[in-house]
C-alpha cells in the first residue's frame, strides 16, 4: 500500500513567495541543489512492474539537499548536494546506491551556481576529484558512477540534473550560453569497475574577462543493479589551481526567491519516502 507523507498547508508568507516564484523567469536559477533516490524491482531482465521506493530533496534558492532509502526493500540509497566552502563557495556532491539481487537503486545529486567575474582577464583551471567505487551485479555491467562537470557563460540558465539534456538542449538552446569547458567522468570507460575505492582528477581550464557571468553545474550518478552497487559518497568535490579567484563572486537569489526559500524552509516541505 502506497505511503504518501501528509503535508502541512502553505501559511500566508509562503503563498505569497510561491506567486512571486510563479511569476518570475523559470531559467532565474543562480543557486539550486538537488538530491534523489529511486528504487525499483523485479529485475529479471529489465525493471518494472513492481515494487518503488523514492525519496528527494532540494530546489532552487537551496545552497544544500540531501535524500536517502535506508533499509529499503530493493536496497539502499544516499544522495547529497552543497554549494559552499571557504572563500568563493563550490560544488560538492555524494551518492551511493547499492541494490538487492532482483532490484535497482539510483541516487544522483546535481547543483549549479552562478559567479560574476570582476577584473582583468584571468585564465582558471578547476580542479575536480571524484573518489569512489563500483561493484558489478550478476549481469555486468549492472552498477555505474559518472560524474559530470560543465562551466557555462551566460546571463541565466535553466536546471536539470541529467547532463544530457544540460549539455545538448538546455545550453545550445539558451541565448547567449557558451560552454567553456567539460569533463565527463565515467567509471566503466576508465576500466574501474571491481578494483576497490579509486580516485580520478580532473581539470576544467576556461578564461573570464571582466563583466563576466559564469556557471558552474555539476551532476554525480551512481546505480547499482542486480546487486551491484556505486559508492561515492568519499565525494566529487572541485577548487580552484589558478587564476583570479578573488575576482569571482557568487550571484546571489533575486529577493522573491529567497523569500520562497525561506518559506519553504520553515515549513519543512521535504517529500519523504514513497512505497507503491
Amino acid at each position: 500500500m502506497e505511503e504518501i507523507p501528509v503535508k502541512q498547508p502553505f501559511k500566508p508568507i509562503a503563498l505569497l513567495a510561491l506567486s512571486a516564484l510563479l511569476a518570475a523567469p523559470a531559467h532565474a536559477a543562480p543557486v539550486v541543489t538537488q538530491a534523489g533516490i529511486f528504487t525499483l524491482s523485479p529485475c529479471p531482465s529489465f525493471c518494472g512492474g513492481g515494487t518503488s521506493e523514492s525519496d528527494f530533496d532540494g530546489g532552487v534558492g537551496q545552497t544544500s539537499a540531501y535524500a536517502e532509502v535506508v533499509g529499503g526493500v530493493n536496497g539502499d540509497g544516499r544522495a547529497a548536494a552543497a554549494i559552499g566552502g571557504p572563500g568563493v563557495p563550490l560544488i560538492t556532491l555524494r551518492a551511493e546506491a547499492y541494490s538487492q539481487p532482483d532490484a535497482t537503486v539510483t541516487a544522483d545529486a546535481a547543483a549549479m551556481q552562478k559567479y560574476r567575474y570582476s577584473g582583468p582577464a584571468s585564465s582558471f583551471a578547476l580542479q575536480v576529484q571524484l573518489d569512489g567505487s563500483v561493484v558489478e551485479g550478476s549481469q555486468p555491467p549492472d552498477a555505474a558512477l559518472t560524474g559530470s562537470v560543465m562551466v557555462v557563460t551566460a546571463p541565466d540558465l535553466d536546471f536539470s540534473t541529467d547532463y544530457g539534456t544540460f549539455a545538448f538542449e538546455i545550453v545550445p538552446d539558451t541565448p547567449g550560453a557558451q560552454a567553456l569547458d567539460e569533463e565527463v567522468i565515467i567509471f566503466l570507460q576508465e576500466g574501474l569497475h571491481n578494483l576497490g575505492p579509486q580516485s580520478v582528477t580532473r581539470t576544467l581550464n576556461f578564461t573570464l574577462a571582466d563583466g563576466d557571468e559564469v556557471f558552474i553545474w555539476a551532476s554525480l550518478l551512481t546505480t547499482g543493479t542486480r546487486g551491484g552497487s556505486a559508492d561515492a559518497f568519499s565525494t566529487l568535490d572541485m577548487a580552484f589551481t589558478a587564476g583570479n579567484v578573488a575576482g569571482l563572486s557568487a550571484v546571489p537569489l533575486p529577493a522573491p526567491l529567497v523569500l520562497m526559500a525561506s518559506a519553504l524552509g520553515l515549513l519543512g516541505l521535504r517529500r519523504g519516502t514513497r512505497r507503491g
